[in-house]
């Protein structure tokens, strides 16, 4: 019952939805993990209590995706914004959804094409030092042969002096 009333109490003081920005300008770095974790706790028992579950996957992801996050993680918030989206038809007409959702996409599919193409820089450095490495590889394989016939040489003249 008391998280209802606190839950009731934030949303209220959050304001509408078209104040998606200002929800959390007043939050420090230091109570986003708390408040991020207080809110996956009241998902889990908001179901039972008739708490509107979709509002509080938007928080998630304004709270994953805030530049005052300690330890902003963008994948999450696409996450969340995308639950509330499928939870919420109305609200995903709302231009400051659609705009958020947006941008995470494009940043995930940025991060993506930034990691293809390191992977692909790497991957082609890697290929020249294996190139180079079974070049080097050849060649003391050849100076083991030279050397095996020098020892097999030797070996006949050290024979023939006896």
């Amino acid at each position: 019952m008391k998280l209802l009333v606190a839950l009731v109490i934030i949303s209220m003081s959050f304001g509408c939805m078209s104040s998606h920005g200002k929800r959390f300008s007043t939050t420090v770095p230091e109570v986003y993990l708390s408040e991020i974790k207080r809110l996956n706790d009241s998902i889990e028992s908001g179901s039972k209590q008739g708490i509107n579950i979709a509002d509080i996957h938007l928080q998630l992801a304004l709270l994953h995706s805030s530049y005052k996050n300690p330890r902003m993680d963008y994948n999450r918030a696409l996450i969340e914004i995308e639950k509330y989206v499928a939870m919420e038809p109305k609200g995903a007409d709302d231009y400051e959804i659609q705009n958020l959702l947006t941008l995470l996409k494009t940043i995930k599919k940025g991060r993506s094409r930034g990691r293809e193409s390191r992977l692909v820089s790497e991957n082609e450095e890697l290929n020249l030092k294996v190139d180079k490495l079974t070049g080097e590889i050849k060649e003391l394989n050849e100076t083991i042969d030279k050397l095996k016939q020098l020892d097999v040489e030797l070996e006949k003249k050290r024979k023939s002096f006896k």
